[in-house]
């Protein structure tokens, strides 16, 4: 969601933040906010250090990077740092109600910054004049605020005796070398990610990497970071191709969703040689997400690869998409579903092991039976299960393919729409359209 998405949807509730100044009146949120950039320049410090650190010997180098374990390590360390920043994400978030309706951009200005530090230096002062009444009087202290907090750390202090260039470099440019070092790292996660999903294999966990990318205080923020990444990105990209006198002459094609023009560069171009704008390709992929019958995507009855819609989705649909391919490209026969009903997660194809855990709600699943674990017994001792399995026999019930769930058909046509979202033909329990009944 964009910043002005964002200042929409809570400006019927809350404060709206359109103007850095007004921070200066709300120093607890502007405390939190001024941590969130130390711990930019944190990660920064962090990975220039790792890096300058690094330089051993030349023939232990090339060891490394032909063992891969110079990047493994760089990757873990990566990861480390974007965990720290997640939590200094979720801690400025937890600081404030108001909606932030600004960028990076404006709530870091180094003037604002460092007029900033000087209101928080002052308000520290008060609360420890707070602090030492209370001990005076044998009161209760009042518990440490923000400001006081804030105060004691190092970069404080050097942003107070020497001012933003106290802090080294422009904030500026440690924003966009950020932003960039975890947007990088989160597409090769993501990359494993739709690999594992094309090769069947499980799903990796979400990283640090990207849980930060979809922070909603991350993309409220840093936003207009990551798009002048992506730009760059696109810019070098693009400089490369013309070196190399591969680029194509500006082509304008029609959309075939919304029937308007576009420059070809900038559409997905399917199988039967139509192209989709990136709106189109969206509101296709959330449609073949929806039902089982829409998928694959298509266009003139012909498969569309899904990787040539991945570069058109921003990384939460991605995610999202990426999880529905290896779902429904799995055999249904094959599919193994959390058998809690107010789960009914995919958890992967059959022969994960006998025992695995579900991502969504945590519960150990057997894959033999489809079932809760049940450890110590074989699949044909689980009594309980066994005896509702010929209970539906006898009653002509049938199960969903999805969520397992045991529906009752008393009257209407064989085409079921189970609770979990699956539709499914009831004579044969296979997903609709996908049989021959």
């Amino acid at each position: 969601m964009s910043v002005s998405a964002l200042c929409a949807a809570g400006s019927t509730t809350s404060t709206s933040i359109e103007d850095g100044m007004q921070l200066l009146g709300m120093l607890e949120l502007g405390s939190a906010l001024l941590n969130v950039l130390f711990a930019v320049y944190d990660v920064d410090d962090g990975i220039n250090a790792r890096r300058a650190g690094s330089t051993t010997s030349t023939k232990d180098t090339m060891m490394d990077r032909d063992n891969g374990v110079s990047a493994r390590d760089e990757e873990t360390f990566i990861q480390e740092l974007a965990n720290s920043f997640a939590t200094a994400l979720d801690e400025a978030s937890t600081s404030f109600n108001e909606v932030m309706c600004i960028g990076a951009e404006d709530v870091f200005d180094e003037t604002l910054v460092y007029l900033l530090a000087l209101a928080i230096w002052e308000q520290a002062a008060v609360d420890d004049h707070l602090v030492a009444f209370a001990f005076q009087d044998n009161s209760p202290l009042p518990p440490v605020t923000r400001c006081q907090s804030i105060t004691q750390k190092d970069r404080f202090f050097r942003l107070m005796t020497d001012g933003v260039d106290g802090l080294g470099d422009k904030i500026s440019n440690r924003m966009f070398r950020v932003v960039s070092l975890f947007a990088k790292q989160g597409d090769i996660d993501m990359n494993r990610e739709m690999f594992a999903a094309r090769n069947h294999h499980p799903l990796p966990d979400r990283t640090p990497c990207q849980d930060v990318m979809d922070h909603p205080l991350f993309i409220t923020l840093f936003s207009g970071v990551k798009e002048a990444y992506q730009q760059d990105l696109r810019t070098r990209l693009f400089g490369a191709l013309r070196r190399s006198s591969y680029i194509k002459p500006i082509t304008i094609v029609e959309c075939v969703g919304c029937c308007d023009s576009f420059d070809e560069r900038d559409c997905m171009e399917a199988t039967c040689d139509h192209f989709f704008c990136s709106s189109c390709v969206v509101m296709l992929v959330k449609t073949s997400m929806k039902s089982e019958s829409s998928f694959p995507l298509r266009c003139c009855k012909k498969p569309i690869n899904p990787l040539a819609a991945h570069p058109y989705l921003d990384q939460a649909l991605r995610s999202e998409f990426v999880a529905i391919c290896f779902e429904f490209s799995t055999p249904p026969r094959q599919r193994v579903y959390c058998p809690s009903p107010s789960c009914s997660a995919f958890i992967g194809p059959e022969g994960l092991g006998e025992d695995v855990q579900c991502r969504a709600c945590k519960i150990l699943v057997c894959t033999r039976c489809r079932e809760r674990a049940h450890p110590g017994d074989n699949c044909e001792q689980n009594q309980l299960a066994e005896k509702v399995k010929e209970l539906a026999k006898e009653k002509n019930w049938q199960q969903c393919p999805r969520c397992h769930r045991f529906v009752e058909k008393t009257v209407g046509c064989n085409h079921i729409s189970c609770l979990c979202g699956q539709d499914f033909c009831y004579s044969c329990g296979t997903p609709w359209k996908k049989c021959s009944c």
